[in-house]
């Protein structure tokens, strides 16, 4: 593995603890938690895959925001950036790859959630 690969390796994990502080609310490090809760990603890393642990991660701030299979999709995200094996965590331009798409899945489902809504025939459809 050259410099340039081991660069990016880094950065690809660093931007999946940025990714799960967001979702978290939480610091990388944060002394002030119990020892067992300090490393974010040690923390979390188990955590991600289980819907009701994941729920309970996601900051209040933005809880109910999102869907869950939104939620559990962007943890596949951070799961992929933050692996222990350097050589299978992506690029960077595939996790903004997936990322796009799964803005472009939220605000699809967001809008669909507001046309159900508020349309008279989506109304009579779900009766």
């Amino acid at each position: 593995m050259d410099n340039q690969e081991a660069v990016a390796q880094r950065v690809t994990y660093a931007l999946g603890v940025l990714l799960l502080e967001l979702l978290t609310g939480r610091k990388a490090f944060d002394s002030s938690r119990p020892r067992g809760e300090q490393l974010l990603v040690k923390w979390a890393s188990t955590r991600l895959h289980d819907r009701r642990s994941l729920e309970q991660m996601i900051d209040g701030d933005i809880a109910g925001t999102f869907s869950s299979r939104v939620a559990s999709q962007y943890a596949d995200i951070i799961s992929l950036c933050t692996q222990v094996e350097k050589e299978f965590r992506p690029a960077v331009s595939e996790i903004v790859e997936a990322l796009t798409a799964l803005i472009q899945k939220q605000n699809k489902e967001a809008s669909s959630s507001v046309a159900d809504k508020t349309d008279p025939f989506n109304t009579l459809l779900s009766i």
